[in-house]
């Protein structure tokens, strides 16, 4: 019953549009660089509670928003969803 369950599982999924993308950051490599190791330095404190106080993690927060925007993370957002729409219209 056990396989008969996998199969039928199997038959039923639903395949995600997004299947097979992937974006092509070939012209945001700074950026993307940038962006990781903003990421990389600010995750740990946020993730472990480093801040004393919940005052001190929204600041953080609000720090580490700002880096990102200045790394260029909303042009490498936008050329996602640019890359994405055209993928997805090409599915159609």
């Amino acid at each position: 019953d056990y396989i008969d369950q996998l199969q039928t599982l199997q038959d039923e999924a639903t395949v995600s549009p997004l299947a097979g993308y992937m974006f092509d950051d070939t012209n945001f490599q700074t950026e993307s660089s940038v962006i990781y190791s903003t990421i990389q330095e600010y995750l740990p404190r946020l993730q472990n509670g480093m801040c004393e106080s919940e005052e001190d993690t929204i600041a953080l927060i609000d720090e580490f928003v700002g880096r990102l925007e200045t790394a260029g993370i909303n042009d490498v957002i936008a050329a996602n969803q640019e890359q994405l729409d055209a993928y997805l219209a090409g599915q159609e």
